[in-house]
């Protein structure tokens, strides 16, 4: 329900709903499958279901997103340009639907996510919607029609939520202080970023974590 309100104010243009609403989506998503894991209500139906609502929350919502920054008109117009800038958003819930259906068929055990999980790519472009709203670093003038960094924020975002690469997760949580370390670092810089670049550091933050997870795990130049 929140991802489809914070759809309906990207559409309307009533901003100040869509970060609640996915503040809404994050909280639910963490505490649906806690909770039923405790309880011990966990079927087949409610998987496929909680899929469905993070296709819209995590999928949906962030294509909304890139159309009304790269598109603040948010209306289709017969030329190449337009069709790019109308189009293109909507490839990332098409590729975190598929994220997600790599995610239910995942039969390695790992305590990390292979590819960019949603919420985070989610949290990511909220970032940078936020400072897009505030005008940051004038990023109205800088993303209006730029349908070039369009078509390169795309294919990285969706690169990211279908490779195989190995990220952090919740699951990475360590009871020993050295086995946290990246995610010490993740915060570190996460909140020096948010004090000097405001919102973007969100965006920042979600980056480092990216970054991190590539450097260590998958390319292993790090050892953290």
């Amino acid at each position: 329900m929140s991802g489809g309100v914070a759809i309906f104010g990207l559409i309307t243009k009533i901003d100040f709903i869509v970060p609640i609403c996915i503040l809404v989506s994050l909280v639910c998503d963490f505490f649906d499958g806690f909770i039923a894991r405790k309880m011990n209500i966990q079927s087949s139906i409610g998987k496929e279901l909680d899929s469905l609502a993070d296709v819209i929350s995590f999928g949906l919502v962030p294509s909304f997103i890139l159309l009304r920054m790269f598109n603040p008109t948010m209306e289709f117009k017969s030329s190449f340009t337009g069709l790019l800038l109308f189009t293109l958003p909507f490839t990332i819930a098409v590729y975190s639907a598929f994220r997600l259906a790599k995610f239910n068929l995942e039969t390695r055990d790992s305590e990390y996510f292979y590819g960019l999980n949603t919420p985070s790519n989610t949290l990511m472009i909220l970032g940078v919607y936020l400072s897009w709203l505030s005008n940051d670093f004038n990023l109205i003038d800088f993303l209006d029609q730029n349908w070039i960094l369009l078509i390169a924020t795309v294919i990285l975002i969706n690169y990211l939520l279908i490779s195989n690469t190995p990220m952090f997760s919740n699951k990475s949580f360590k009871k020993q202080f050295k086995g946290n370390l990246p995610f010490i670092v993740v915060g570190i810089i996460g909140l020096v970023s948010i004090i000097f670049f405001k919102y973007i550091g969100l965006s920042l933050t979600i980056l480092t974590y990216v970054l991190l997870s590539i450097l260590v795990l998958r390319l292993k130049w790090l050892k953290l």
